[in-house]
């Protein structure tokens, strides 16, 4: 009887012990934080940041359940940078897959590519590469103020 009534808690407790914190976060939620420019990428060149002693810092807040405001500080850096510059907008989170999101910051400069957007993922990015894992990053990808060779790329790391 001891061992019936054992088996029978372990039953109950242990799918509630195996089951996630229960917190599912909104996309909003997801991406919130402070982040700080980790990578820069232009065609097959990867550099790290801080370049020239200068980088760039992102924070996002959560407005609603897919909505934030988002404010990018750069400074000028040729072309590692989106100019001087202090972006703060409320836009819009979308989700795209099961674990990633995109914001639109405005229009493409160029027709067809993803450049004036950040995509915010948590898996493997093998340009980089990046072993996100236990956080998020985000890759912002932009035209540089006066830069005639397309959009460049700079990667963001969560930092809290």
């Amino acid at each position: 009887m001891k061992s019936i009534i054992v088996c029978a808690l372990f039953c109950v407790f242990l799918p509630a012990a195996c089951k996630k914190n229960g917190v599912t976060l909104t996309p909003a939620q997801a991406i919130e934080g402070s982040y700080i420019a980790y990578k820069h990428l232009r065609f097959d060149s990867i550099t790290s940041y801080p370049i020239n002693g200068k980088t760039i810092t992102m924070q996002i807040d959560a407005i609603s359940e897919d909505s934030v405001r988002l404010q990018i500080r750069s400074l000028q850096n040729g072309f590692f940078s989106p100019g001087d510059t202090v972006i703060d907008r409320h836009i819009f989170v979308q989700k795209v897959q099961s674990n990633a999101y995109q914001v639109w910051l405005g229009e493409p400069e160029e027709p067809t590519t993803a450049d004036n957007s950040i995509w915010f993922d948590d898996s493997y990015n093998g340009f980089y590469p990046i072993y996100a894992g236990s956080g998020f990053y985000g890759y912002y990808t932009y035209v540089p103020p006066g830069y005639k060779q397309g959009a460049v790329q700079t990667a963001f790391k969560k930092m809290q």
